[in-house]
């Protein structure tokens, strides 16, 4: 797992860098953690880490659902490192949690669009961490399908992206976050409306 600069011994390294990053006054820099088992930094609830040491929170989507010929169907094939994440929530399926954040916010930036546009109507993906290899802080590599099913508030019908441009964006601001930070991310099929199309690797249009 990557850590870049949030490594920590105690949980005033991470306050420190938190309240560097941020607002010094924004309640989330006081509230991150250290994950003593892996030194790792750890921001609180559904928030998320970034590599400069600041928290990325949750996003509320618009109350917009999806409509007809805008909903997308994605299946990634994930491999990342079990880290502080994975050990201390429901894992990538849990939409409530940080790989919800995740999720939200890599999306958007897949479709160049602000977090609240998107709408994701179901995901599932991981194996919830064994009790025991949360004690021991570290579940080693965790291959998995991550697939779920978003739409865009407001997009017009039939909704078409470009998928290698879209997984780029996805895994780039995926891996701005040390919960991803060396993991590798490739789409395993995608179907838009009208069309669908299935792979070992991105497919253009």
């Amino acid at each position: 797992e990557a850590e870049n600069a949030t490594s920590c011994s105690s949980d005033a390294d991470c306050v420190a860098l938190a309240c560097a990053a941020e607002d010094a006054s924004a309640p989330i820099c006081n509230a991150t953690a250290c994950f003593a088992s892996q030194r790792r930094c750890l921001c609180p609830g559904a928030a998320v880490l970034r590599i400069d040491g600041g928290c990325d929170e949750a996003v509320e989507p618009d109350a917009a659902k999806c409509g007809p010929q805008t909903s997308v169907d994605v299946v990634f094939v994930v491999a990342m490192w079990g880290g502080a994440e994975y050990l201390t929530s429901a894992g990538p399926g849990d939409i409530a949690g940080p790989f919800g954040t995740i999720l939200r916010r890599s999306l958007a930036a897949g479709l160049q669009a602000s977090p609240s546009q998107v709408v994701v109507t179901s995901v599932k993906g991981g194996i919830p961490a064994d009790p025991t290899q949360q004690i021991a802080g570290s579940v080693g590599l965790v291959v998995f399908d991550w697939s779920f099913s978003f739409c865009l508030a407001d997009a017009p019908a039939p909704f078409r992206m470009d998928s290698a441009e879209f997984e780029h964006r996805f895994m780039v601001k995926a891996q701005a976050y040390p919960a991803f930070g060396a993991a590798t991310l490739r789409i395993l099929s995608i179907r838009q409306p009208e069309a669908e199309e299935a792979a070992d690797g991105p497919a253009s249009h």
